[in-house]
C-alpha cells in the first residue's frame, strides 16, 4: 500500500487501485472526535489497501456533507452537491494510471453526494466502485460501534469518560424527524446509540472485519461487478433472472426455499435445481437456501451478501407458490397464510431487508414479479389475486418512500408462463395442460417462456431504467390488453 500525498509523479506509475476515504468533520457527541469520520475512512482504507499491492490511497475528504448535525459547535459542511462535484472532478482527472477509484465512506450523510457521483461517473464511462462502514440501525452515530473503533484506533482522543447514552431507537424509527429536524432533533447530545458499552477489543474486531471484507472487494478483477440476490431462483422466472442477470455481467445471489411445502401441493424447487442455476453461473452466483416468508432468514442472507461482496444493487423478488380450488370464503387460514406468506409477506421481508443496502449503491434496483392477476379477479384463487393486488400496491408504495434515494422499485407483471405455478394453476382448474391459457392472451398467440420474463426484469436492474420507479411493465402478450 502506498499513500499518493508520498509518492513523486514517476513513483505512480500504471495499473493503479485509487482509493479515495471519505469522511467528515462534525459532532460526535461529547467523547469523540470531532473528525471521528475522517480518521475511520483513512484507518479502513489503508489497512484494507496495505493487502491490495496496487493501491494507492488519497489523502482523506475530511469535510463531507453534514447538513444534519447542523447547530453543533464544530460541524462543518460543504452539502451534498458540491461533495457531489468534488468527487466526479476527482475521478475525472485520476489519470490513465488509475484503473479503477474506490471511495471508503465512513460518514452515512454523504451517501447521498456518493451515488450522484457515482451515476455521473458511471454515465462517463469512469465506473467507481463504493465501500461503506455499515453501523447498526441503532448504534448510527457516536454510539458503541464508532466509539469502540475509536478506542482501538486512537485511545487517547476517545473521551470514555464523558461518554453518554443518546437516542438508541432504531434510525428507520426517527429517520423522518431527523429529515426535518436534524440530529439535535431527536438527540439533544448528539449521539444515536449507546457508546458506554465500547470496548477497544470490540473496535479491533470491528475494524478487521471491515478491512477484510473490503480487500478482497478492491484487489478482485470484477471488482465493478454488480451484486444483486434474487429469491425464488431454483427455476422458472427467477432461475431465467440468474441466468439473465449473470449474461449482464451481473454476480448474483440465488435464493430459494429447497424444501417441501407443507401447505402447498406441488413440489417445490430442491436443493439440486438451486445447485444446477448457480453451475450454470459458471463463479458468477452462489446458492443462498431460505424461506422468504421468514424476516429472519432473508435479513441472514441480505447479511451474507453484502458482507461477502461488500454491495448490494438490486433485489428480484420472484419467489411465488400458487394454490387454490375453493371460493374465497372456504380457503382454510393454513392456505390463506401460505400464498399469502410468500407472494406478498416475501416480497416485503426481502425489500426491508435489503433497502438499507441498496440506498448504499449508485442506482439501487428492486423489481418485483407481480402477475396479471394483481389486475383481474382469478375464480378459486382469490387469495393469489389478493397476494399479487398486493405485491402492485407494495411496490408503487415502496417506489415513493424511495423518492429522492436513487433507488427504484418496479414490478413485472407476467402473463400465462410456462411455470411449475401455471401447470399448477391447470390443474386446479381441471385442464390436462397449460395450453387453453394460450386464449388468454390472444395477440401473443402463445405461452411465455421464463426467459422472456427476465429480460424484462434485467432491463428494470440496469443503469437504463434509471427514469422509471413505480411501475407495472407488463409481459402478459396482451393478456390484460384486450378482453
Amino acid at each position: 500500500m502506498a499513500r499518493l500525498g508520498d509518492l513523486t509523479n514517476p513513483d505512480v506509475g500504471e495499473g493503479r487501485v485509487l482509493v479515495l476515504p471519505l469522511g467528515a468533520t462534525e459532532q460526535h457527541g461529547p467523547h469523540l472526535p470531532l473528525d471521528t469520520d475522517a480518521v475511520i475512512a483513512r484507518t479502513v482504507a489503508e489497512s484494507a489497501a496495505g493487502r491490495v499491492t496496487a493501491a494507492v490511497v488519497a489523502p482523506v475528504i475530511a469535510i463531507g456533507a453534514s447538513g444534519e448535525h447542523a447547530g453543533f459547535a464544530g460541524t462543518l459542511s460543504i452539502g451534498t452537491e458540491v461533495l457531489a462535484a468534488m468527487i466526479v472532478e476527482i475521478v475525472r482527472t485520476a489519470g490513465p494510471e488509475f484503473d479503477r477509484v474506490i471511495i471508503v465512506n465512513a460518514h452515512g450523510g454523504n451517501l447521498d453526494a456518493v451515488r450522484s457521483a457515482a451515476a455521473t461517473c458511471e454515465f462517463e464511462g469512469r465506473p467507481i466502485s463504493v465501500w461503506h462502514a455499515r453501523l447498526d440501525d441503532a448504534d448510527a452515530h457516536a454510539g458503541s460501534i464508532e466509539t469502540s473503533v475509536m478506542l482501538a484506533i486512537d485511545p487517547q482522543r476517545v473521551r470514555l469518560d464523558q461518554a453518554e447514552p443518546g437516542n438508541t431507537a432504531p434510525l428507520r424509527e426517527i429517520l423522518d424527524d431527523l429529515r426535518t429536524g436534524g440530529v439535535a432533533a431527536v438527540s439533544p447530545n448528539g449521539v444515536l446509540g449507546d457508546p458506554t458499552d465500547a470496548t477497544p477489543a470490540r473496535g479491533e474486531e470491528i475494524l478487521a472485519g471491515w478491512s477484510t471484507r473490503s480487500s478482497p472487494f478492491w484487489n478482485h478483477e470484477g471488482m465493478s461487478q454488480p451484486v444483486a440476490i434474487v429469491t425464488g431462483a431454483g427455476r422458472g422466472i427467477g432461475a431465467a433472472t440468474v441466468a439473465a442477470l449473470v449474461a449482464d455481467g451481473w454476480w448474483v445471489a440465488a435464493v430459494d426455499r429447497c424444501s417441501p411445502h407443507p401447505v402447498i401441493a406441488y413440489p417445490m424447487a430442491s436443493t439440486e435445481d438451486l445447485a444446477d442455476v448457480v453451475t450454470a453461473a459458471d463463479g458468477n452466483a452462489a446458492a443462498f437456501e431460505a424461506d422468504v416468508s421468514v424476516g429472519d432468514a432473508v435479513a441472514e442472507v441480505v447479511a451474507s451478501v453484502t458482507d461477502a461482496r461488500s454491495r448490494l444493487d438490486a433485489v428480484v423478488c420472484a419467489a411465488g407458490v400458487v394454490a387454490g380450488g375453493s371460493p374465497a370464503w372456504e380457503i382454510d387460514d393454513s392456505e390463506w397464510d401460505a400464498v399469502i406468506g410468500t407472494d406478498l409477506t416475501g416480497v416485503f421481508t426481502t425489500a426491508r431487508a435489503a433497502v438499507p443496502a441498496l440506498l448504499a449503491a449508485p442506482h439501487g434496483r428492486i423489481v418485483t414479479v407481480a402477475s396479471a392477476a394483481g389486475s383481474l379477479g382469478l375464480r378459486h384463487m382469490s387469495h393469489y389475486a389478493a397476494a399479487k393486488h398486493g405485491v402492485i400496491g407494495f411496490t408503487r408504495s415502496l417506489a415513493a418512500d424511495l423518492a429522492g434515494t436513487g433507488v427504484t422499485a418496479n414490478a413485472v407483471s407476467p402473463g400465462s408462463t410456462t411455470t411449475a405455478g401455471l401447470d399448477e394453476s391447470a390443474r386446479i382448474y381441471g385442464l390436462e395442460s397449460a395450453e387453453p391459457f394460450v386464449r388468454h392472451q390472444e395477440p401473443l398467440g402463445r405461452l411465455i417462456a421464463p426467459d422472456e420474463i427476465a429480460a424484462a426484469i434485467a432491463w428494470l436492474c440496469s443503469p437504463a431504467s434509471s427514469a422509471i420507479t413505480g411501475a407495472v411493465l407488463p409481459v402478459d402478450g396482451g393478456m390484460t390488453a384486450t378482453p
